[in-house]
């Protein structure tokens, strides 16, 4: 994030201006149990959002990995494809068509970090959710209200606000 911060254009590192990088490369942070954490954003100055986080950080259904492990107990190489059918609508790959309606939330989640210092939400049908799970991603960022009552009000203020 300080390295990007560092090609942002002086006039242009105010809080006043959002950026918001977008990569394919999987971002995480470093948490306290010693371990690396993947992550779909890092809400920040500039923002990150890894596309490959969307696919990889939230946890795919449990089933899926009883059943590569099992693949994997029986010296047997993996058939990611035949798991990903099966699992097919329970999680977003790579190439998925949802995935453009999925960042679209995790956008808001910076921009809303950027605003007020909090971009997550505790609704789980709130795009604002905080997902650790597939299920979570897809409820919040496809199948939910959109915005729970109290960032649909606060989103209404700040557009107030900005005159928008």
């Amino acid at each position: 994030m300080a390295l990007m911060r560092d090609l942002i254009p002086a006039k242009e590192r105010t809080t006043d201006v959002q950026h918001i990088v977008f990569t394919s490369r999987l971002v995480g942070t470093f948490g306290e149990d010693g371990r690396y954490h993947a992550h779909v954003n890092i809400c920040g100055y500039p923002a990150i959002i890894s596309t490959s986080g969307i696919v990889e950080a939230p946890a795919k259904p449990k089933e899926y990995y009883v059943l590569k492990r099992r693949f994997m107990e029986a010296g047997e190489a993996v058939p990611f494809e035949l798991l990903n059918e099966r699992f097919a609508k329970q999680f977003i790959d790579y190439d998925d068509p949802r995935l453009s309606e999925v960042l679209k939330g995790y956008a808001l989640q910076c921009a809303m970090y950027a605003i007020t210092n909090a971009p997550f939400c505790r609704n789980r049908g709130c795009r604002l959710f905080n997902a650790h799970w597939q299920s979570e991603l897809i409820e919040a960022q496809l199948h939910g209200d959109r915005f729970c009552k109290k960032h649909r009000g606060m989103l209404t203020a700040i557009r107030r606000a900005s005159g928008s």
